[in-house]
């Protein structure tokens, strides 16, 4: 193992779990920009 594939490995797992949170609060986003567009 390299230094470099070490480093992509850290590199990739702490940018999927940030990534995942997200997306997830982007779909929270959309959902609320819905339901604010629903009580106008």
């Amino acid at each position: 193992m390299t230094l470099g594939g070490l480093l992509l490995i850290l590199l990739i797992v702490a940018i999927v779990p940030i990534y995942f949170k997200v997306k997830e609060h982007s779909e929270k986003l959309k959902k609320l920009e819905g339901t604010t567009k629903k009580l106008e």
